[in-house]
């Protein structure tokens, strides 16, 4: 089947997504499954490209490299600013997960405090799982559309 033959259809599935050493991250193998858009980008790409070749019913297990699940670690989205740009800086730790409101973006991003000294706090703005290989199992329910 052709990769483009479902882009834009809904489909349902079932998913569950761990590290390499096993310890799950998300999973929604019970209850409803998740409908979602191919061609979104809500999804890793790797799933993205076997959703395209699955019948409804199948099921796989994907191995995916950082490139195909959440991409690799990016130095441009690591960003150290002065202390007084960073709300409430005196509250933050190192480790710590903040929601960062820009205005060139609707929603707050996730963001992590990498470091903070006396002068400056420096944010991750990576994916919490860039640079990670994953495994992901997934079941395709249905295709909608």
């Amino acid at each position: 089947m052709p990769q483009h033959r479902r882009y834009g259809k809904r489909v349902l599935i079932h998913y569950r997504g761990s590290l390499s050493d096993g310890r799950v991250f998300d999973d929604n193998t019970q209850g409803e499954a998740l409908e979602v858009m191919i061609g979104a980008r809500c999804l890793p790409p790797g799933i993205e490209e076997a959703l395209h070749e699955m019948a409804p019913g199948e099921e796989r297990s994907l191995a995916l490299s950082p490139d195909k699940a959440f991409g690799q670690i990016d130095a441009a989205g690591i960003m150290e600013l002065p202390r007084y740009a960073v709300p409430r800086a005196h509250e933050l730790r190192t480790g710590m997960r903040i929601e960062w409101h820009s205005p060139h973006a609707a929603q707050p991003v996730n963001v992590l405090v990498a470091a903070i000294n006396e002068a400056t706090v420096t944010l991750d703005f990576n994916h919490p799982l860039a640079g990670e290989s994953v495994v992901y199992w997934v079941r395709l329910v249905a295709v909608l559309d």
